[in-house]
């Protein structure tokens, strides 16, 4: 009796143990890859951006490869192999790999693990508005009445920008400014009818490496004006054109597989500041790729790190 009892004491903390791990999460797949969990001899068709706990076989069939990430490492399945995750999840760390791919992996695998539902985007958004800060230029939106995001803010460069603000039915009249910093003069103006105006950079007179803000203002229904923090921004199509050709950039992509280059890219951007750069390019990559659930946890993560809580939502809505 004594070592029925110790048995099942045991596996309590085994299963106990293996629910604590961290989750698995799919990088990349092709061909026909499936997760076998129970007893059931049921498998799900994996996609990337499935969340797995580390139970289970994930088996590849015939001309099938899988990419998968657990604790920081990158895992590799071939065609006609399997893997049980059960002796995964068992084994040792093994040393630091917070380097720059560590810190690569690191990004991924907090973003997708912290988007997994509505929930935990939602705790993801109050930690980060409980700990904004000021960026280099000055982000940072303090007690704005009309809210914005921080992926307009920074360098920037390319042929057309979206501003855009939180909506607002409370709010009208919107006016839409932007001022040189240096002298704080008008540089353009408009009154857009709704929460964005489209902007084609590349015909206004912007001096490029120049300081500009940006700000919108608004009256609410007692007539009050209420306004977006001032945004900080600078135009810098060179800066953003010569990074993309950079030989770093080239170096960091020849290390990686050929279906992360893209999420090493968004990685990049977001670490050089470029954010409206990165903010375009998960926008293209979920357009060409709308089934990729990675793509759409990376973007929505992306976009809780921007104070963009909706849109978040609205990504992971995507079908």
């Amino acid at each position: 009796m004594k070592k029925l009892v110790f048995s099942i004491f045991l596996i309590i903390c085994t299963f106990s143990i293996l629910n604590a791990q961290e989750k698995v999460t799919i990088l990349t797949v092709n061909g026909y890859v499936h997760y076998f969990s129970g007893a059931n001899n049921i498998g799900k068709r994996l996609l990337p951006g499935d969340i797995l706990s580390p139970r289970g076989i994930i088996r590849c069939e015939s001309d099938a490869l899988a990419v998968l990430l657990f604790k920081g490492k990158k895992q590799k399945i071939e065609a006609d192999k399997e893997l049980d995750l059960t002796q995964l999840a068992a084994e040792k760390a093994t040393g630091n790999r917070m380097g720059y791919f560590g810190r690569f992996l690191s990004f991924i695998g907090s973003s997708v693990n912290n988007t997994e539902d509505n929930s935990k985007l939602e705790k993801y958004h109050q930690r980060y508005m409980a700990n904004a800060k000021g960026g280099i230029r000055g982000w940072g939106q303090g007690s704005a009445d009309i809210m914005t995001y921080k992926y307009l803010s920074e360098s920037v460069g390319g042929e057309g920008m979206l501003f855009e603000w939180a909506a607002n039915e409370n709010y009208h009249g919107y006016t839409f400014e932007i001022r040189e910093e240096e002298n704080n003069t008008l540089f353009f103006k408009a009154f857009p009818r709704a929460n964005a105006i489209n902007l084609h950079l590349e015909q206004l007179n912007f001096l490029p490496g120049a300081l500009y803000s940006w700000r919108v203002k608004a009256l609410d229904t007692a007539g009050q004006e209420v306004s977006t923090a001032k945004i900080l921004f600078s135009y810098e199509p060179d800066a953003l054109a010569d990074f993309l050709a950079s030989k770093e950039l080239a170096r960091a992509m020849e290390k990686v597989e050929e279906g992360e280059k893209d999420l090493l890219l968004v990685y990049e951007l977001e670490e050089k500041r470029f954010f409206y750069a990165a903010y375009s390019k998960y926008q293209d990559m979920i357009k060409q790729s709308p089934e990729n659930d990675l793509y759409k946890r990376l973007f929505a993560a992306f976009l809780i790190r921007s104070e963009n809580l909706t849109a978040a939502k609205e990504v992971l809505a995507i079908k």
